[in-house]
């Protein structure tokens, strides 16, 4: 079974309703009070406060973080690799965080009046009513869209071109392009394994060194996802993930603490399968 048969590509797309204006009038007077050329600068009206969207700013960076976690690069322009057996999980978090973020949505078009009167309090001569749409169109402008499209196959590929040569051509840059985002997902699997990895050696290796929940909760989460993101089905990956299993998921937060033998222990079982790891991992 290949990519396509078993992966959709997905591309995330987040806006919001910008907080700042360039002003134009306000930017030809101070020009020309000071004598300064046009292309000098320019000034920039803080139209809301930047609290006001504090909140939707956070569940956005959410938002990303989930779908950077549960997806693989594809290339450079933004689509991702969502593989079929971690859709649900993918579809589910992100609907959660869609409705959070819809809430927070109508929370400020709701405040909006009061952001209104607040600009004009503070701006004074400056507020220019032209920089603000109605509650409605501002709270518009915070789009979340998540579309998808399969995973392009040259064997599918049909057009008329000038000659069978170059689309023989074409046909292997895609062929190309597809081997190398299997290598790179396989290759960012292995990354993602061995940062927490080389952390735990970090921390637990210096027998004075503190440390949170979050070195082994990092390592646990990571090891529970790979699977769903194998999607080359790279034994190696699996074996790296059961060796963690095996060897370190049953050490907690407060025995590495406690304990300075479980501590040493974890520390060199986490080198080895560091080791291990970086030895299996493809060159980039």
């Amino acid at each position: 079974m290949c990519l396509k048969d078993k992966s959709i590509l997905v591309n995330l797309s987040i806006h919001k309703f910008g907080t700042t204006r360039t002003d134009t009038r306000v930017t030809a007077e101070v020009l020309f009070n000071k004598s300064a050329c046009g292309d000098s600068g320019s000034w920039k009206t803080k139209l809301l406060p930047k609290d006001c969207t504090k909140a939707i700013d956070q569940i956005d960076n959410s938002i990303r973080k989930h779908h950077r976690l549960n997806t693989l690069p594809w290339s450079d322009k933004g689509s991702r690799i969502l593989p079929s057996k971690n859709f649900d999980k993918y579809m589910s978090t992100l609907r959660s965080l869609h409705r959070e973020r819809d809430e927070l949505v109508e929370a400020f078009k709701r405040m909006y009046p009061t952001y209104l009167a607040d600009a004009q309090r503070r701006q004074g001569a400056l507020y220019n009513p032209d920089h603000y749409p109605s509650a409605e169109d501002a709270a518009a402008h915070f789009e979340l869209k998540v579309s998808a499209s399969p995973i392009p196959d040259s064997d599918d590929f049909r057009v008329a071109l000038g000659s069978e040569a170059e689309l023989e051509q074409i046909k292997a840059d895609l062929d190309a392009e597809i081997k190398a985002a299997e290598s790179n997902a396989t290759v960012e699997l292995f990354q993602r394994l061995c940062e927490p990895l080389a952390k735990i050696v970090e921390r637990l290796s210096d027998p004075e060194a503190k440390f949170k929940d979050s070195l082994v909760g990092n390592l646990n989460d990571i090891v529970e996802l790979v699977p769903h993101l194998n999607v080359t089905d790279n034994t190696k990956l699996l074996k790296i993930v059961g060796s963690i299993k095996q060897q370190l998921s049953y050490y907690t937060p407060d025995a590495l603490r406690s304990s300075p033998t479980d501590r040493s222990q974890a520390a060199a079982k986490a080198q080895n399968i560091l080791d291990q790891a970086q030895a299996w991992m493809p060159a980039t």
